[in-house]
């Protein structure tokens, strides 16, 4: 397939919603998330205007983890009412990278911000648009994978958040302070085997 990079573009939904201060409190708290999952995923981010962001996926293969890790964690926060981000994932190539990723571009950052603005109009939160044979495919399957996360409550991805990272369900209850039942009862209310099925088989897809 080539040298293949992906591109995460993406914004949080009702972030006008909320008091400036909690914009400042929102904006820190994913500037340390991306920070922190660089300790995960060889990526670069960059955030603009306090709700939007973008990041430079080095291996196409962690982008939807590293998507719905963000997505997850988003929703689970104790807002007024229930945030979430709108994400759009662009594999391809690239032809100029710079430090800063506004001045960068290429086939995967263009695909990443068409994607984006193709549903911003519409309910859908995540996206994937590539330059490859699995284009179709992976639109359809990302509609459906969007489809069962925003029915999840925020205690339902507080418990996907960490399932994607590979925590057990005793880690989890530890994490999280409840009985392992309550893990079990969220993770199987919040559909976690058809998205660990669905994240599983796009890694196979991507890796080389």
């Amino acid at each position: 397939m080539g040298i293949k990079y992906a591109v995460l573009t993406g914004d949080i939904i009702r972030s006008s919603a909320i008091s400036p201060e909690q914009r400042v409190i929102l904006n820190n708290t994913l500037n340390a998330l991306l920070n922190e999952y660089k300790d995960i995923f060889n990526f670069k981010s960059e955030l603009y205007r306090g709700d939007s962001f973008q990041c430079l996926v080095f291996d196409p293969k962690d982008s939807l983890r590293l998507a719905l890790l963000i997505k997850s964690f988003i929703r689970h926060l104790d807002f007024p009412e229930m945030m979430d981000a709108r994400i759009a994932i662009g594999i391809g190539n690239i032809d100029h990278q710079e430090d800063s990723l506004a001045n960068s571009h290429g086939e995967a950052f263009a695909l990443s911000g068409r994607a984006l603005d193709s549903i911003k109009d519409s309910k859908q939160t995540l996206t994937i648009s590539t330059a490859d044979k699995y284009n179709s495919e992976l639109q359809i399957e990302s509609f459906l994978l969007d489809t069962i996360m925003l029915k999840n409550t925020a205690a339902q991805s507080a418990v996907i958040n960490l399932k994607l990272r590979g925590f057990t369900e005793i880690q989890i209850a530890k994490a999280l302070g409840i009985m392992q039942s309550a893990v079990n009862q969220r993770s199987t209310g919040a559909n976690w085997n058809a998205i660990h099925l669905f994240v599983n088989h796009f890694e196979k897809l991507y890796t080389s």
